[in-house]
């Protein structure tokens, strides 16, 4: 019953870890992870369990702009970097 809570615990923190990095927020997660605890953050995110996954689930996603390629907020009208209206598409050229 122990091993199956340390592997539940553990695979609930790398889905907690896959959603975080697919949401956009990976540069900013890692370099932090990676300057506080250096190689031992490979450890610590996954040890986050649960409390990984949840804080995953209720960050919301980014998106790049389309002009200036700076990662934003996904429901962004107005691209904070160039100013871009983002409600319409840019032309192929």
């Amino acid at each position: 019953m122990d091993d199956a809570v340390i592997v539940l615990w553990v695979l609930a923190g790398i889905a907690g870890t896959i959603i975080i990095i697919a949401k956009g927020y990976a540069a900013g997660l890692g370099c932090a992870v990676w300057i506080l605890f250096g190689w031992w953050g490979l450890l610590i995110i996954p040890a986050g369990g649960p409390i990984t996954l949840l804080i995953a689930l209720l960050l919301k996603a980014k998106k790049r702009c389309p002009y200036c390629r700076e990662l934003i907020a996904g429901d962004a009208i107005r691209c904070p970097k160039c100013q871009a209206d983002l409600t319409v598409q840019p032309s192929a050229q």
